[in-house]
């Protein structure tokens, strides 16, 4: 009976977790990427949550996919008892290719040519078009 009265004692007066923060503190993903993030010590009884996106308990992160508002900055937090950590994590789409349409284009004195510029992203794998219309000079410079 003396030996459980001693272990309940020692369990008892076992101090919470404190100063211990997530690794990597900060970062950058696109959507859907996956971030392993790890804690500076043991920590038992830690519970992971995040403010968009999913995290396990084992402190596996999902970025939040396309159809979230991007960018975002999405904070986790580990917490253990009376303490805790977090982090933040940077989402924002990635753009994948721009194409310039015309690629060459030639134009006459006081005339107009118009590009197109289509910039395609991770969540926007189309594209998104701008115009944008140049209007000649009446001479050419040289520069």
């Amino acid at each position: 009976m003396k030996k459980l009265a001693l272990l309940l004692a020692i369990i008892a007066c076992t101090p919470s977790p404190s100063g211990f923060s997530i690794i990597p503190s900060a970062s950058a993903a696109v959507p859907d990427q996956v971030i392993k993030l790890a804690l500076s010590q043991a920590v038992p009884g830690v519970v992971w949550s995040a403010t968009a996106g999913t995290i396990t308990q084992a402190g596996v992160f999902t970025a939040p996919a396309c159809s979230a508002a991007l960018p975002q900055t999405v904070t986790i937090t580990a917490v253990a008892g009376p303490s805790s950590a977090t982090a933040t994590v940077a989402v924002a789409d990635q753009v994948t290719g721009v194409a310039i349409n015309p690629p060459t284009a030639s134009v006459v004195p006081l005339g107009t040519v118009t590009f197109t510029a289509t910039v395609k992203s991770l969540c926007n794998p189309t594209g998104t078009a701008s115009v944008l219309r140049v209007n000649a000079p009446a001479k050419a410079t040289k520069k």
